[in-house]
């Protein structure tokens, strides 16, 4: 049944790629493999837009938003690294997100106008 309604969903020359597969499973897996490439270049495409990322026209809210949004995109399509044990007592997934807001937080003040000549100052 799943087989059957992920083939009625496909555009025609997609399903004729697939056709044959038995299982679900297997068509799955072939469609990753396929199209799952996609997010090595849109990891590029994100990350460029962040490296590239400055505030300019923007107001700091703006600025702000447009960055917290690349962030979050890049979250999904990374595949960073997780500890997924059930007793994990080592604390590495809390230790890899203060070091990705330690890094956010340096990206997002080096992207600022001059207003970091500013901060310097106060730090």
């Amino acid at each position: 049944m799943v087989l059957s309604w992920l083939l009625n969903f496909m555009s025609e020359n997609m399903r004729n790629s697939v056709l044959y597969f038995d299982t679900a499973k297997a068509l799955w897996d072939d469609l990753e493999g396929q199209f799952g490439q996609s997010n090595k270049a849109r990891l590029f495409r994100v990350q460029k837009e962040m490296l590239c990322l400055t505030q300019g026209d923007l107001d700091v809210t703006g600025y702000y938003t447009k960055a917290k949004q690349l962030w979050d995109e890049s979250s999904v399509v990374s595949g960073a690294p997780m500890c997924t044990c059930a007793k994990c007592e080592c604390g590495v997934n809390e230790n890899l997100q203060s070091y990705r807001e330690e890094q956010r937080l340096i990206q997002f003040l080096m992207g600022l106008n001059n207003t970091i000549l500013l901060l310097e100052e106060v730090f």
